[in-house]
């Protein structure tokens, strides 16, 4: 699921933000409607510092969590794959599509890595092959956001999400 804070950093400096606005909506679509499926009922939305985040109630099994978190990016790449390559929401769709794919905490490649961790590894280890996961992939981005800005092609929303996947992921502690 998209964070809010993540769509607004996005949104603003977005050149088309009704169209990244409309892939968004696409995408958490995907994941009520495949949510609705599973678990017979709405989500609760549940507000924190971090965004928003739709929870089902009695969720638990990690198969349909996985499912439930690749509807999102799934959609999106639906959609980038029905539209003309040179579109601007054939680009953002791929984009959010990749971007959420990212095994980081709070975006939903995080929750494919946490429920395949806990179905591999366990309640007892799975916690910690996700900070590692996320952990690679913060990193990952602050490295490009730095050699972005030292080749003088500074990326400020690549450079806020980063900080902000890195307050959200190690700032609770």
């Amino acid at each position: 699921m998209i964070s809010t804070a993540i769509l607004a950093i996005l949104l603003f400096s977005a050149e088309k933000p009704s169209a990244l606005l409309f892939a968004a909506l696409i995408h958490e679509a995907s994941h009520v409607l495949l949510g609705l499926i599973f678990f017979a009922g709405l989500p609760r939305l549940c507000v924190s510092l971090c965004g928003l985040r739709l929870r089902w109630e009695g969720n638990g099994r990690p198969w349909e969590d996985i499912l439930l978190s690749l509807a999102g990016p799934c959609a999106n790449l639906i959609m980038w794959a029905l539209l003309p390559r040179d579109s601007i929401l054939a680009s953002y769709s791929l984009s959010l599509a990749l971007f959420n794919l990212l095994p980081a905490e709070g975006l939903d490649g995080g929750e494919i890595i946490k429920n395949l961790s806990l179905m591999l590894f366990g309640e007892r280890r799975a916690p910690a092959v996700c900070q590692i996961f996320t952990a690679a992939a913060v990193g990952t981005l602050f490295f490009l956001s730095c050699a972005a800005s030292l080749k003088g092609e500074f990326n400020l929303p690549l450079l806020f999400i980063t900080l902000f996947l890195i307050i959200r992921t190690y700032g609770r502690k």
